[in-house]
């Protein structure tokens, strides 16, 4: 290693990191849907394999390769949640020295140090690095899969769209992507990838279909029958969850200009075309985008390959004292808008508290194999470990699913859901011994004022009913 990549590699690992660790002063705590995964590692752990309910082959998880990993860590005797977050900021800081120094998109040691700063302060970005998500590794994974295919190295490419993909299904636009991106690709190089990839992933499809009667993870489905929505009007939402505030506009049309610009050039081409089909991808899913984790492959992109887009156009066409200008008002931007967004009052983290001090109070009074319909969960499945849980929105609960489908009860456009009128059809199927869950989601205030439910279950407490009506517990008589 020459003496100025050195130089250039410690320089941007350290800024990253120390720009890494001040992002998590504003972090919350991990998102509800981590937990989900989190209860599959701890079963792995257990020796009760990749399941949700003991005895219940379900794979609710999109992520079963960070599940793996998490299950590890817990037989390694560390914390799953702490690890994850860890994780999370290790993976991230990794993603910015790939982008901006193996790939590269800065040309100059500052400049690679100021990208590095905007890139790890950038709010949304941070609240997906610290959400005990895959995303960050997902982030870095895709990112060493589409630089392997930018240097020829179409066998590791391949290897690491399959590690993608294991992360998530749609990990194989990293081997669609590098392989039409390419420049230098032959026939031959593209069937060598093409087969590797499929013998890796073979075994592995075979195994999910043995195992869960689906090669893809159940949550899919269950999100394509809650969130459906067609193509066009998901395009909306997908501009305006890429648009949030102002300084999110301004990534979006910066960046996806860059991105554009880019298009003829060899080395960045399989980034490009990443980007093009991951958001054709979202808009064509069928799934409302709606969680923000969906977006932070994507924002990652747009920040180094479609800013580097920008900066290429400008080079030589204007002032050098322009990009430091720039760069200042960017600062000042994103200052302004984590002061907005974080820390403060949120009122999903609250819901999510009360998940937790309900976890806590009722862990010794849930026997184990008892009945609970939850309404996330996240947190509430991980902190009842013993529990048989039952989804009331189907990701983990197949026949729930089966339920919400043939009820036609799902307002498509209420998101996130206005309650699960199909609740009551849940309690006459499985009679559960618990219902837990938050009121704007369970309706139960209606439920309360009807005999079949007031004669079947008593209500045990409100927790935090200031927000959403609060977290109701109730036990069947």
């Amino acid at each position: 290693m020459n003496r100025a990549l050195y130089k250039s590699l410690s320089v941007t690992v350290l800024v990253s990191t120390l720009a890494v660790a001040l992002s998590s002063l504003w972090r919350r705590l991990p998102i509800d849907d981590a937990y989900i995964t989190f209860r599959y590692a701890l079963n792995v752990a257990a020796g009760h394999g990749l399941v949700f309910n003991v005895g219940e082959s379900v794979l609710g998880t999109t992520t079963p390769l960070w599940a793996l990993i998490l299950a590890g860590v817990s037989k390694l005797g560390l914390d799953i949640e702490s690890s994850a977050v860890i994780a999370g900021g290790v993976c991230t800081i990794a993603s910015i020295v790939l982008f901006l120094v193996a790939i590269p998109v800065a040309a100059t040691l500052r400049l690679k140090v100021v990208w590095a700063i905007l890139i790890a302060l950038y709010y949304p970005l941070s609240a997906v690095t610290f959400s005990g998500m895959e995303t960050p590794l997902y982030i870095l994974v895709v990112g060493l899969g589409l630089y392997s295919f930018t240097t020829q190295r179409f066998v590791l490419g391949a290897l690491l769209g399959f590690v993608a993909t294991l992360i998530r299904p749609d990990g194989f636009l990293v081997v669609v992507a590098g392989l039409l991106g390419s420049q230098r690709r032959s026939r031959t190089s593209a069937i060598v990838a093409i087969l590797v990839y499929g013998a890796a992933l073979a075994p592995c499809a075979l195994w999910a279909y043995e195992m869960y009667g689906s090669a893809l993870p159940h949550s899919v489905e269950a999100k394509r029958i809650l969130y459906h929505t067609g193509p066009f009007k998901n395009m909306l939402f997908f501009f305006e969850a890429l648009s949030q505030e102002p300084v999110d506009a301004l990534v979006l049309c910066m960046g996806g200009a860059g991105i554009l610009l880019l298009m003829r050039d060899a080395l960045m081409r399989p980034f490009v075309v990443w980007a093009l089909l991951y958001s054709v991808g979202i808009i064509f899913s069928g799934v409302k985008p709606i969680f923000y984790w969906y977006f932070g492959p994507l924002w990652f992109v747009l920040l180094t390959i479609g800013f580097e887009g920008i900066r290429r156009g400008f080079t030589g066409k204007v002032p050098p004292f322009i990009p430091t200008v720039c760069a200042l008002v960017l600062f000042v931007v994103l200052a302004v808008d984590v002061r907005k967004r974080a820390p403060g009052f949120d009122p999903v983290e609250v819901r999510e508290n009360a998940y937790r001090a309900i976890s806590e109070r009722y862990r010794n009074s849930i026997a184990p194999g008892d009945k609970v319909v939850m309404s996330e969960i996240g947190v509430l499945g991980y902190g009842l470990p013993n529990a048989t849980v039952i989804d009331s929105l189907g990701l983990v609960s197949p026949h729930v699913s089966d339920i919400i489908r043939q009820s036609g009860l799902v307002d498509l456009n209420l998101m996130p859901m206005k309650g699960t009128p199909w609740l009551r059809e849940i309690l006459d199927r499985d009679n559960p011994t618990w219902l837990i869950g938050a009121k704007d989601l369970t309706i139960t205030d209606a439920m309360e004022k009807e005999s079949w439910f007031s004669e079947r279950y008593q209500r045990m407490e409100v927790v935090a009913p200031e927000y959403f009506g609060g977290v109701v517990v109730f036990k069947r008589r």
